[in-house]
């Protein structure tokens, strides 16, 4: 699997066939994301170990979909941190094991508001445990005991993401 550097994530995933499940500790310090993912398909991202202090989030995957992501280890990165946030119209995410946070359909710079695909086909394996906070994202349909599912008022939603679409039109994201 080739990967290229960048300043702000520790990883960004060039091919669209992701197979990242070799142990790994990853340190996220100084980071906005450490591993990163847009307009991907078929992504396996397992067995890693998130250490630190992310400015934004662990994991960000953006369009794309079919990702399979799990078990992961999060007990060791910063706690508040969003450790997952998938977004722009997602299309099919597996969790497995313990996921800490995951915002579901968040704002992304891809879309403007008004056209903004909804992130779809959330999925879980019965033992998954963690926080889903749904955004602009299809409910789950099959949630296991160990999972809270929270759904952001849509008025609520709406407001962030015109607003977030205005501030990106007046100084664009570098």
């Amino acid at each position: 699997m080739s990967t290229q550097p960048d300043t702000k994530f520790h990883r960004v995933y060039p091919d669209n066939h992701v197979d990242d499940q070799e142990p790994e500790v990853i340190d996220c310090t100084g980071y906005d994301d450490a591993l990163k993912a847009s307009a991907k398909h078929h992504i396996v991202i397992a067995n890693k170990t998130f250490r630190g202090a992310p400015r934004e989030n662990c994991i960000d995957m953006v369009r794309g979909g079919d990702a399979i992501i799990g078990p992961n280890d999060y007990t060791q990165a910063k706690p508040g941190v969003s450790t997952l946030t998938i977004k722009g119209g997602f299309d099919g995410l597996l969790l497995r094991g313990a996921f800490g946070t995951l915002e579901w359909g968040q704002y992304s710079n891809y879309d403007r508001w008004f056209k903004l695909p909804k992130s779809r086909r959330l999925n879980f394996e019965p033992t998954a445990t963690g926080t889903v906070i749904v955004w602009h994202g299809e409910m789950p349909k099959h949630v296991p005991a160990g999972v809270k599912v929270k759904r952001i008022n849509p008025l609520i939603v709406w407001a962030y993401f015109f607003f977030r679409s205005i501030q990106q039109t007046i100084s664009p994201p570098k």
